[in-house]
């Protein structure tokens, strides 16, 4: 990523990580929240962002195991017998989720889920096999 490519995702509030270490040049740059609707994995950002096209209008993911590994807006869900979760949008209400989607505000202690947080996510989840996490 170009330097003034940068400041300009940056001035526009776009997230924007970058991986430091030995050699490591690798830049991690978040386009959609989590949760936003989504066509593709490029509309959520690159590397481990992902778009679930098996949700309604798609949905922004990010990998993850733990709730650090989310942007802020994010917590780290797993089903019971995952070793990798998906960084799903944080919740209080059903208000803060897309509605126009069929999504709902799930209570983190459903049976089957392990998260710290309430999430949006569908009103019945139907589990796949994508890394473990419910969807």
């Amino acid at each position: 990523m170009a330097w003034k490519d940068l400041v300009r995702a940056v001035a526009l509030g776009v997230p924007v990580l970058v991986a430091g270490g030995c050699g490591d040049t690798a830049t991690i740059v978040q386009h959609r929240l989590i949760g936003e609707a989504c066509a593709r994995d490029s509309d959520c950002g690159s590397a481990s962002f992902s778009c679930d096209t098996s949700m309604a209008g798609g949905y922004c993911k990010k990998d993850c195991r733990n709730d650090f590994d989310c942007p802020s807006e994010g917590v780290c869900v797993f089903t019971t017998d995952a070793t990798l979760g998906a960084c799903y949008k944080r919740c209080i209400s059903g208000g803060e989720c897309r509605t126009s989607s069929d999504l709902v505000c799930r209570d983190h202690t459903t049976a089957g889920v392990i998260a710290t947080h309430d999430f949006c996510g569908e009103a019945q989840p139907s589990l796949h096999g994508d890394g473990g996490s419910p969807d």
